[in-house]
């Protein structure tokens, strides 16, 4: 009795088309066919695929498909029921891997989650970056407001001279210590040098006139003046 193989083979040549023609119109490989042809069936891997390509390649020739799988099926005992569904269901697994992981895929994702981590890491410094040169110019700017707006250098003592138009009661302290509490006679000067602050009270401001440093400050005031405070800064009332 002629095997499986035999029987497709021959159903081939009386039908007179090469493995290249099955492959064409069948669609299986013709390596598969002459696997077939030669009862070579374990070169195909998957027990489903075995089956299918058998039915289909005797389908093809006008041969009984389901004669041939029965006698497929008695020829290899040894694939139980169990085992084909094992590999059916791994071949599955395998099919859905590839399809939702192709290498490709994998690769270009990787790639392009280390540009991102890279893209990152660099907005990261650049925002660290324009932070300090932020909080640096802030500092800047804040020391040269306070360069400004002190009338006399830190460091440089206070050189004060009072003057007055008319006679006036004066009440001085310098860097805390009272050092002059009298009248002064109109047309008088006083000078005053402290390290930090000159305070001056007095009874008629209107008459008291002020420079620190060689520079002007006007008259202290008018009337009853108490708590005129003079620092680095300039006068404070």
């Amino acid at each position: 009795m002629a095997t499986i193989g035999e029987q497709l083979k021959q159903a081939r040549t009386q039908k007179g088309v090469s493995l290249e023609e099955v492959q064409s119109k069948a669609k299986i490989q013709a390596k598969f066919l002459q696997a077939m042809e030669e009862d070579d069936f374990e070169q195909i891997l998957s027990p489903t695929y075995r089956r299918s390509f058998l039915e289909k390649y005797a389908q093809y020739l006008g041969l009984d498909s389901k004669a041939l799988l029965k006698e497929y099926l008695a020829a290899y005992p040894e694939k139980t029921n169990i085992k084909v569904r094992i590999e059916e269901e791994e071949d599955k697994f395998k099919s859905v891997k590839k399809s939702l992981f192709p290498e490709d895929v994998l690769k270009t994702a990787i790639i392009v989650f280390l540009a991102l981590v890279v893209i990152a890491a660099g907005v990261v410094v650049l925002k660290a970056k324009s932070s300090n040169k932020a909080v640096k110019k802030e500092q800047a700017v804040k020391q040269s407001e306070e360069k400004r707006a002190l009338l006399v250098p830190l460091g440089q003592p206070l050189r004060l001279v009072i003057s007055v138009k008319d006679d006036a009661w004066l009440k001085i302290s310098q860097d805390g210590k009272l050092i002059f509490q009298n009248t002064l006679a109109k047309g008088k000067t006083k000078k005053i040098i402290a390290q930090d602050k000159i305070e001056i009270w007095t009874g008629k401001a209107e008459a008291v006139f002020l420079s620190l440093n060689g520079k002007y400050l006007g008259p202290a005031g008018r009337g009853v003046v108490k708590n005129i405070v003079i620092t680095h800064e300039g006068l404070k009332k």
